[in-house]
C-alpha cells in the first residue's frame, strides 16, 4: 500500500514539486526542524508530498522517533491529516519550544536545503 507523507525538513527533497502549506509553527531545533500544527495560525509551513510504501512508512517512524505503542514518549507523532496525508509533528515532552527559534517563513529551505531523503530510501 502507498501512503502520502508531508515532509518539511531533513527528508524534504527540495524539488519544489507537490508543495503544500499547512498552518502551524516551524521551529529550528538545530540540525532539524519541528512543526507544531495549529489551525488558527496565520503562519503556513511549506511541505512537500512524498509517497512511501508500508515498509518505508515503518522506517520513517523509526527515523522520526515515533513509537506507535508509546506516542507520549515519542520525539515525533505521526498524524493523519483530515485530507489524507500523514505528517510528523514534534512532540518531545522534555523540550521547551518557547526557547527555540521560530522559522518565520515557515520554510526549512531558509535554513538548509540538504535532504536526507535519498539516503533514507537507499537503506531499503
Amino acid at each position: 500500500m502507498k501512503h502520502q507523507v508531508l515532509v518539511y525538513g531533513t527528508l524534504r527533497p527540495f524539488t519544489n514539486e507537490n508543495i503544500v502549506r499547512v498552518p502551524g509553527q516551524l521551529y529550528d531545533l538545530g540540525s532539524f526542524p519541528g512543526i507544531r500544527l495549529d489551525n488558527s495560525s496565520s503562519t503556513m509551513v511549506t511541505c512537500e508530498v512524498i509517497e512511501v510504501t508500508d515498509e518505508e512508512l515503518e522506517r520513517l517512524d523509526l527515523y522520526e522517533g515515533y513509537r506507535p505503542t508509546d506516542p507520549d514518549n515519542s520525539l515525533y507523532i505521526r498524524r493523519k491529516l483530515e485530507w489524507g496525508p500523514f505528517i510528523y509533528e514534534y512532540n518531545n515532552p522534555w523540550d521547551n519550544l518557547s526557547e527555540k527559534p521560530i522559522i518565520a517563513s515557515g520554510d526549512w529551505s531558509a535554513v538548509s536545503t540538504r535532504s536526507m531523503l535519498h539516503h533514507f530510501l537507499e537503506e531499503a
